[in-house]
């Protein structure tokens, strides 16, 4: 799938893309996620995955919610820093990188804790994080998958 970022740019505000981008899905037959989906899919898909978490989190943060070594307090607060920072987003790619870091906290979340942290319904984060397994690297893999299962269930 192929999205034209300009274009998407160009057609929304910034408020109305930080909303679209912030629920994952919209409407029609495109999810927003799927724009994050293909940026993560180009060729050199784990140097930005990567870079974008740094950009929104530190190291430590970013281990933590891989490994679940983070309570859930502390996971609730890394997305509300990644919601203000896709709220503040001026560029596709900053949004996206926001974006990224939102979806890893709700993944953290659920699979580390089977809590639910997004005001989505639960069948939405199953799609979305079954989509991002798909794309990311394995070390990353197990978080999406696991979060996904545990998201069928909220």
């Amino acid at each position: 799938m192929t999205h034209d970022a300009a274009a998407f740019q160009n057609t929304m505000t910034n408020d109305q893309a930080t909303t679209l981008l912030m629920l994952g899905l919209t409407s029609g037959s495109s999810r927003q996620i799927d724009a994050l989906l293909d940026r993560i899919s180009e060729t050199h898909v784990q140097p930005w995955f990567n870079r974008a978490l740094g950009d929104v989190f530190d190291a430590d943060a970013i281990t933590a919610m891989l490994s679940g070594d983070i309570d859930i307090a502390g996971v609730k607060h890394h997305k509300r820093e990644a919601k203000r920072q896709l709220t503040e987003a001026t560029t596709q790619d900053s949004r996206l990188t926001a974006l990224a870091g939102y979806c890893v906290t709700v993944a953290s979340a659920l699979a580390h804790h089977g809590t639910l942290i997004s005001s989505r319904p639960g069948e939405e984060w199953t799609e979305v994080c079954a989509d991002l397994a798909g794309v990311v690297s394995p070390e990353w893999r197990d978080l999406f998958t696991r979060a996904a299962e545990r998201a069928l269930r909220t």
